[in-house]
């Protein structure tokens, strides 16, 4: 385990929150129940820095996730990521001029983020990603490979990477790598990184994922840029304040690598604003595992069923934690790629939005809420419009889902 600050390199960097049984990816589902609750768990442990206010799990990483082809985060089939996605697209590009230009995306994914920059006026893209799609406009070119600075094109008006760099170890050596092969060109860069937030504020465990390392604020976010050779133009929320979208530009002058270990203002005045929003933090995210648990335990015993919805990085530790069993009768995803099989560790299986209303839930438990508006549409267009739906970031969650199974006729009777 590391003992100083990745960013900055500060020996102020301790231990806020340790979560172990959390299974190590995210973005593979397995094909029967049995290899699902046999996927290898790890231990994250989140450290605090108060110099420059970034949080990052400094715990050992035994397991290695692999990123190939069976490997998808895809966000794509949530109409409103699928918005937020659209509308990014098209603010950049009017706001930074960038119409006829050429795009590169670093981890593109399945290439929709490339898509909506083309779609809102870019003339070409290239995406860099081994577990890369293949998307049906001839504009787009797929290297499926890791980022190496060769794979740059000559001409570029926008270099993005949105859901990377807070997966990495050493977000800065890989920032100042794009930035060596950048050379004198001079691409808007944007970045989403994983904003501090949801991890801290509401103490929910499952904010903190095998995969992710870093955490950012708005002035450790600068802080990444201006170590690396950006001069940041913008850091807002962005997707419901799961991430800081950062906007940026490579500087004239060379990255200033000795400044690792200074402490420039803004950082540091962070730093010491989150020492009391991250006090106690350990004993509010174990008291709601325990929560969650005697909840789950509840259902179970009432003989109650609950359908989660969304089974992303958050529902994927979140039932684990909980120790999910056939209480929560189905996690239910858009993606095809995720359903007919099971959710890492919990094994809990993934439908298909049309599967609910066989299933009978007493309630829903939504395990992300900005998606809990398109989830209570949805329902609606099943007929399901009265089945109670409970958030997991409601702090009194657990109780509501237990009233909420107790309360209904079905699960009375059961």
């Amino acid at each position: 385990m590391i003992s100083t600050c990745p960013l900055c390199g500060g020996t102020a960097f301790a231990p806020i929150l340790t979560v172990t049984g959390l299974p190590v990816e995210e973005g593979r589902f397995p094909s029967t129940a049995a290899a699902a609750a046999a996927v290898p768990t790890g231990t994250c442990v989140l450290c605090h820095c108060t110099s420059c206010g970034l949080l990052y799990d400094a715990g050992p990483r035994p397991e290695q996730v692999t990123y190939d082809v069976g490997y998808t985060t895809f966000m794509g089939h949530s109409p409103s990521f699928a918005a937020h996605v659209r509308d990014t697209a098209v603010r950049l590009v009017d706001e930074y001029g960038l119409a006829g230009g050429a795009a590169v995306d670093i981890a593109c994914g399945f290439g929709d983020f490339l898509e909506a920059l083309l779609g809102a006026g870019m003339a070409e893209g290239t995406g860099i990603d081994p577990a890369a799609g293949r998307p049906e406009d001839p504009r787009i070119r797929m290297v499926r490979e890791y980022f190496r600075a060769e794979l740059l094109p000559s001409d570029i008006a926008l270099v993005s990477c949105r859901h990377m760099i807070y997966l990495l170890d050493d977000p800065v050596r890989f920032l100042r790598s794009l930035r060596d092969g950048l050379g004198d060109r001079n691409p808007v860069l944007y970045l989403e990184l994983m904003n501090r937030a949801p991890a801290v504020l509401a103490g929910d465990p499952w904010d903190v994922t095998y995969e992710h390392r870093s955490y950012f604020t708005a002035q450790s976010a600068r802080r990444l840029l201006r170590a690396t050779g950006f001069a940041p133009s913008a850091v807002r929320e962005v997707h419901h304040g799961g991430f800081l979208g950062v906007e940026a530009r490579p500087t004239a002058t060379e990255p200033r690598g000795a400044e690792r270990g200074s402490a420039e203002e803004d950082g540091a005045e962070e730093g010491s604003a989150l020492v009391a929003e991250v006090a106690g933090l350990q004993a509010r995210a174990d008291e709601r595992v325990a929560g969650w648990r005697d909840s789950l335990r509840g259902v179970r015993e009432s003989g109650g069923r609950v359908v989660a919805w969304c089974a992303g990085a958050r529902a994927i530790a979140f039932l684990a934690l909980a120790e999910a069993g056939p209480e929560v009768a189905a996690v239910v995803d858009l993606s095809p790629a995720r359903q007919g099989r099971y959710m890492p560790g919990s094994a809990r299986p993934v439908a298909a939005p049309g599967e609910v209303p066989g299933l009978a839930p007493d309630a829903v438990l939504v395990t992300n809420t900005a998606y809990t508006g398109e989830v209570r549409e949805e329902l609606a267009r099943l007929g399901l419009s009265l089945v109670p739906v409970v958030e997991l970031d409601d702090p009194d969650g657990p109780r509501a889902l237990l009233s909420a199974v107790r309360g209904t006729p079905a699960g009375r009777s059961r």
